[in-house]
């Protein structure tokens, strides 16, 4: 753990929460050539990063969920080689299922939006989804399978993107809480340890 930041001390941008949104914004922004901080009350990515399955997914309700999450998807495909085993990336894909012909509806929309796209799928029977996945209850109409989505360890993959972060000059400081963001950039931890961002200017 580093100790607090002085009082004197700015940096380009303050991060609040170590988690892996945090910790993948202060890598970018690292790389950048920003002078980051980033500050967690509790252990780094302890919190809602250590709760979520990590499923990296294309999603279809809006265009603007579409562009980001497809877009997500392909910045972690680049990422993959680098991953060390620990962060346990998985290509395993994604399976949506139908009960009955009223949801393979659903599954064919589905597999249109996607197509037009340029995102890969692929229309499953109810034999197609209980050969890809034979735990599923018998039964079911069938489903769309996604073969490039994937899946990784939250907690290890923010580890290893503060890494990054630290490895190009980010300063990480959890055990930090803060206490209030103040207009002018500035924020005010706990034991009142101001730290200031001045991009915010």
């Amino acid at each position: 753990m580093l100790g607090y930041p002085r009082m004197s001390e700015n940096f380009d941008i303050v991060i609040i929460g170590a988690g892996i949104v945090g910790a993948a914004c202060a890598a970018e922004c690292a790389r950048g050539g920003l002078r980051v901080m980033v500050l967690d009350r509790g252990p780094a990515a302890a919190g809602t990063t250590a709760a979520g399955m990590g499923h990296l997914v294309v999603m279809d309700d809006s265009e603007a969920q579409f562009a980001l999450t497809a877009f997500s998807r392909s910045l972690w495909q680049q990422l993959a080689p680098k991953l060390p085993p620990e962060i346990e990336f998985d290509p395993c894909g994604t399976l949506w299922v139908a009960a009955d012909e009223e949801e393979m509806v659903e599954v064919r929309r589905k597999e249109n939006f996607y197509s037009q796209r340029g995102v890969r799928v692929e229309v499953l029977d109810a034999a197609g989804v209980a050969k890809a996945e034979p735990n599923l209850r018998p039964g079911l109409a069938g489903g769309l399978r996604v073969p490039d989505d994937a899946v990784v360890y939250p907690p290890c993959a923010a580890a290893f993107l503060l890494k990054q972060a630290q490895q190009q000059g980010a300063k990480i400081q959890v055990g930090a809480a803060v206490n209030k963001v103040l207009p002018a950039g500035e924020v005010v931890l706990s034991d009142g340890t101001r730290v200031t961002a001045v991009r915010w200017r």
